[in-house]
């Protein structure tokens, strides 16, 4: 019965119906994006890897 081409297609049109639902799920709530670096910086070569060097940031 698997076999049968308007099964397939009722079972492939059930699975995109499925999915949509669940895409329209996620849209209900917000999308939030969190980033964040890490680095070093100095004005002489010598303190770049020293304590008072380091440089974030967070967005």
């Amino acid at each position: 019965m698997r076999a049968r081409p308007d099964v397939l297609a009722a079972e492939a049109s059930l699975h995109q119906a499925t999915a949509a639902v669940g895409i329209a799920t996620a849209n209900l709530f917000p999308n939030i994006v969190l980033s964040a670096s890490l680095g070093s910086q100095a004005l002489e070569r010598g303190d770049l890897f020293g304590g008072n060097s380091e440089a974030w940031s967070m967005v």
